[in-house]
């Protein structure tokens, strides 16, 4: 599922496409797509198809993910604690339209229904 992993605010973000031109980014929270092992200790990020253990409180270099990123950094890093439960939910729990609790129950927010809160 995805979840907003913040980036280091002291390092602006440079990607380099490969078209001449060098665009810059501020850094702020992003969402990415991650996943944890089976035992819920340890959180991966994945980012342009390239997928790296995140070790909490540490942070994962842009440049680790996509030769075409120049500067820019992810973290620190959230306790997996904090995130894998979630993601054990049916479908994430649509994601926004509920929470996961219980490890693997969705509770839909008002104007949703069903297993994972996809029914309007």
């Amino acid at each position: 599922g995805g979840r907003c992993i913040p980036e280091d605010e002291s390092v602006n973000w440079q990607i380099n496409p490969g078209d001449g031109f060098i665009y810059s980014r501020a850094s702020a929270p992003g969402c990415y797509e991650v996943e944890c092992n089976e035992e819920k200790t340890a959180l991966y990020i994945t980012m342009g198809g390239t997928t790296q253990m995140c070790k909490e409180g540490e942070y994962l270099e842009g440049s680790s993910f996509s030769s075409t990123i120049l500067s820019g950094r992810l973290g620190p890093c959230p306790a997996p604690e904090r995130i894998c439960p979630s993601l054990a939910c049916p479908a994430d729990c649509s994601n926004p339209n509920g929470d996961c609790v219980d490890g693997d129950k969705c509770r839909c927010f008002a104007g949703y229904a069903g297993e994972d809160c996809s029914t309007i």
